[in-house]
């Protein structure tokens, strides 16, 4: 079971790729997204124009489609993640998330792993913290927008560590 880390290949923008390794690497990455991302969401929050406010609010609603219809959500989910970034004008972050790459989202895969099915809790608690950092983001609130952020990334990362556990001991 691979993911992200092993082997490291240059882009044309000089940013090494990130390519597949064992599952710990996932919460390496997370750690990376954590020290990104929050920033991310504190500039979405002072800089986002309606326009983009109104893509962070379509990606929720994909979200919460999914979530509802009691799907696998993962897509929706990296796609709200890079409409913050968008959110923030400034590419490097969007850049950033694309090169990591949706595979920092992986709870169907472990879940397959560990031969669990999809928790509509989970999923539920997952569409609520989006719910808090968009709210933030458009209430124009940096601090808020980046503590919610925080939020969402650090229960994302305990999520991940008990997915990984439960990997391990199957």
């Amino acid at each position: 079971f691979c993911w992200l880390g092993a082997k490291e290949k240059r882009s044309a923008s000089g940013i090494s790729e990130l390519t597949p390794q064992p599952t710990a690497s996932v919460l390496e990455a997370h750690a990376l997204r954590h020290a990104i991302e929050i920033g991310a969401a504190r500039l979405a929050a002072q800089r986002c124009s309606p326009g983009q406010e109104a893509d962070i609010y379509t990606c929720h609603n994909a979200l919460k489609r999914k979530v509802e219809a009691g799907e696998v959500s993962e897509e929706e989910d990296f796609a709200f993640h890079v409409a913050i970034a968008e959110a923030t004008n400034n590419r490097r972050f969007v850049n950033f998330l694309t090169l990591i790459g949706r595979n920092t989202i992986p709870r169907s895969e472990l879940r397959q792993k560990a031969n669990l099915q999809l928790e509509p809790g989970v999923e539920q608690r997952i569409l609520l913290e989006h719910r808090e950092i968009l709210d933030a983001i458009a209430d124009r609130d940096p601090a808020r927008a980046g503590a919610a952020m925080r939020k969402h990334l650090s229960e994302g990362a305990e999520r991940y560590r008990t997915l990984a556990r439960l990997v391990q001991l199957s």
